[in-house]
């Protein structure tokens, strides 16, 4: 089953769909954290540098307000 790509949630189970980055290669979404591309293996290039929170350690976009993972407040 496939996802349609404008969703917000997931239409099976209600999961909020967040793509963090994609492979430049072959489009593939990838984790905050992935160094490499799970499906075709090519390296990922950062953009910029990431937010960790202060509470959970959690890697998350440098642009985010919010810890992903726990929701505590990033900050400027």
């Amino acid at each position: 089953r496939s996802i349609p790509a404008d969703a917000g949630f997931c239409p099976y189970c209600g999961h909020q769909v967040l793509v963090i980055d994609q492979c430049r290669e072959c489009g593939k979404n990838l984790s905050a954290g992935a160094r490499f591309c799970p499906s075709c293996g090519t390296k990922v290039e950062k953009k910029g540098q990431s937010k960790y929170c202060s509470k959970c350690g959690t890697e998350n976009l440098q642009q985010a307000r919010f810890c992903n993972n726990c929701g505590e407040g990033l900050g400027d």
